[in-house]
């Protein structure tokens, strides 16, 4: 898509600097300095909405990324709710029989403080993956900046040959025509 975008910039420009070297000479000195400012601004245009489609693109995959983990995250918490009840039912029956209710009360506490302590683990883990993902996040940006700062660069480069190569050939049939 980006290539046939390219080669009509480049139509359309070789078609405005020969009407304006057709013009005549003030508008044709003028001409070459204007036209490939435009150009190049249609280049930069052209640059920038490559990579707005770049970046949109990646967002798109990551929201898809984002979506089964969710549907995955989903199914765990109803997993573990069900795991919770069933443990609840279990501990119900086991005080329904003739046990010491004191012992019944240290394990309650102990388990208590047991998942005390891993709520704690998996709240920090939880702030680690929170702190990596952000970094994660900045360094993508990061990566599509400086990809397209490559990319510019590689456009401008293919534009600044075109343009000398035309240059070239307009010295070429200057001196064709002196001879």
């Amino acid at each position: 898509m980006f290539h046939v975008t390219e080669k009509t910039a480049v139509h359309c420009l070789k078609e405005t600097e020969t009407e304006l070297s057709l013009g005549g000479k003030e508008e044709a000195e003028e001409g070459p300095v204007d036209v490939p400012v435009a150009g190049g601004a249609g280049f930069q245009l052209c640059h920038k909405a490559q990579t707005v489609s770049q970046i949109n693109h990646k967002l798109e995959a990551q929201l898809v990324d984002l979506k089964s983990e969710l549907t995955e995250t989903r199914a765990e918490k109803a997993v573990l709710e069900k795991e919770v009840h069933d443990q609840l039912l279990q501990l119900h029956a086991k005080t329904g029989q003739s046990v010491d209710s004191g012992a019944i009360k240290a394990k309650l506490e102990r388990e208590l403080e047991a998942n005390k302590k891993e709520k704690v683990k998996e709240a920090q883990l939880e702030a680690e993956v929170k702190l990596l993902r952000k970094e994660n996040e900045a360094l993508h940006r990061h990566i599509a900046v400086l990809q397209a700062e490559v990319y510019g660069a590689r456009l401008a480069a293919k534009y600044l040959d075109k343009e000398l190569a035309g240059r070239v050939q307009q010295i070429q049939l200057l001196g064709d025509r002196v001879v």
